[in-house]
C-alpha cells in the first residue's frame, strides 16, 4: 500500500471485504510494525475498505534509481528487454535487461507469453527490493497485479536474421540498441566448436565465446557439420553479450541457442611443459584438461582426447599448444 509519504508492505493481512485488495482501493490498516527484509513491514494487520480512487500515474524509474532503495513499496513504471520468462506457481517471472543490469517483473500467468520473448515492454507495478541474509539490497523486482499493467512497447522481430548486420568490433561501441541489450546480428568465422557445449566465432581480433544448447532436432554429429572451423556463420546475440542467442546453420533457419560473452581472447599459440599433476588431470565430457606450464605462467589446455592412456603419453612432454 502507498500514500503521499511512500509505500510499505503489509504481510498476510486479514481482509474485511472480499474486493478490498483491488488496486486503487482506499483502505484503513490496523496492525503492528515489524522488521522486514529491507525496510519495515506491517504484520498482524486487519484491512478495511474506505473507498476507491484511480491509481496515480506511475513515475518512470530507471534501474539505477530503483537500486537506491528509495522506491521500495511504491507504484512505478520500469522498462526492459524480455530476455526470458518462466511460469512458477501460477505466476510468470520475466527476466528483463537494461543498459545497467537486470531486474524481474512478476504478474499472474493468465495467458501465453511466448510472443513476448525478445520484446521491449513497460511494466507498471510495485517496486520491491531483493535482499540477502544481511538485509543488503541485491536486486529489484516489480509486482504487477494484472497483465493489463504490462505493455509491449516494441515487439520481437519475426525473423531474427532479418536484423541489420553489425560487425563484431562495433558491439561494445555506443549504439541505441545497446541501451536495453537488444539482439543484434553479426558475422564471424567459426574457430572452435565443441558440439552441445560451446563454440567461438571470430572476426579480425574480436570474438564471441558461446555456450551452445542445441534446440534443433538433429544430433551432435550433424551439429559438427554446421559449425566447422573456418566457415563463416551469422549469429544473433545481445548487443553487450552474455545472453541467449541463435546461431544460423547453412541452408536453413533451424537454429541452436548460444550464450555468448564478448571480449574473449582470440586464437594463439604457446609452448610449455606438461605438468606432472595427476590429481588435476580431468576428463570433461569428451575432452581432457591438461595443465601446461611455461617459464612464467601456467594455463590449462583442453585436449580433444577420448582415451586417458593417450592423455598420459603427453605427461612431461614439451608441446606446442594452439589455444583460444
Amino acid at each position: 500500500m502507498q500514500d503521499a509519504s511512500g509505500g510499505i508492505r503489509v504481510a498476510n493481512p486479514q481482509w474485511q471485504e472480499a474486493d478490498t485488495s483491488k488496486p486503487g482501493t482506499i483502505v484503513m490498516v490496523r496492525g503492528q510494525v515489524g522488521e522486514g527484509d529491507f525496510v519495515p513491514v506491517v504484520t498482524n494487520a486487519v484491512i478495511s475498505r474506505l473507498g476507491y480512487w484511480n491509481l496515480a500515474e506511475a513515475p518512470r524509474v530507471t534501474l539505477e534509481e530503483a537500486l537506491t532503495g528509495v522506491h521500495d513499496g511504491r507504484w512505478v513504471e520500469m522498462r526492459g528487454f524480455v530476455r526470458q520468462f518462466k511460469v512458477l506457481d501460477g505466476l510468470v517471472r520475466f527476466n528483463l535487461t537494461t543498459s545497467s543490469g537486470e531486474f524481474e517483473a512478476w504478474t499472474p500467468a493468465s495467458q501465453s507469453f511466448e510472443a513476448w520473448r525478445g520484446s521491449i515492454i513497460r511494466v507498471h507495478g510495485v517496486c520491491a527490493a531483493i535482499c540477502n541474509a544481511r538485509r543488503q539490497l541485491t536486486g529489484i523486482r516489480v509486482w504487477a497485479p494484472e497483465v493489463k499493467y504490462l505493455r509491449i512497447e516494441e515487439a520481437a522481430p519475426d525473423d531474427l536474421f532479418a536484423l541489420p548486420l553489425r560487425p563484431l568490433d562495433s558491439l561494445r561501441r555506443f549504439n541505441s540498441q545497446n541501451t536495453l541489450d537488444q539482439r543484434v546480428r553479426t558475422l564471424g568465422t567459426v574457430v572452435l566448436h565443441e558440439p552441445g557445449s560451446y563454440l567461438y566465432v571470430q572476426d579480425g581480433i574480436d570474438s564471441v565465446h558461446a555456450s551452445v544448447n542445441s534446440r534443433t532436432r538433429c544430433g551432435r554429429a550433424t551439429a559438427s557439420r554446421w559449425w566447422i572451423p573456418g566457415q563463416r556463420r551469422q549469429a544473433v546475440c545481445p548487443a553487450r553479450g552474455g545472453l541467449s542467442a541463435p546461431v544460423e546453420r547453412p541452408g536453413t533457419r533451424s537454429r541452436g541457442i548460444v550464450r555468448g560473452a564478448l571480449g574473449k581472447p582470440g586464437p594463439g599459440r604457446a609452448a610449455g611443459q606438461r605438468r606432472r599433476c595427476p590429481p588435476q588431470q580431468s576428463q570433461q565430457g569428451r575432452r581432457s584438461a591438461a595443465p601446461v606450464q611455461t617459464s612464467d605462467s601456467i594455463f590449462e589446455a583442453g585436449l580433444a582426447l577420448t582415451s586417458t592412456d593417450l592423455a598420459r603419453n603427453v605427461e612431461a612432454c614439451k608441446s606446442t599448444v594452439a589455444w583460444l
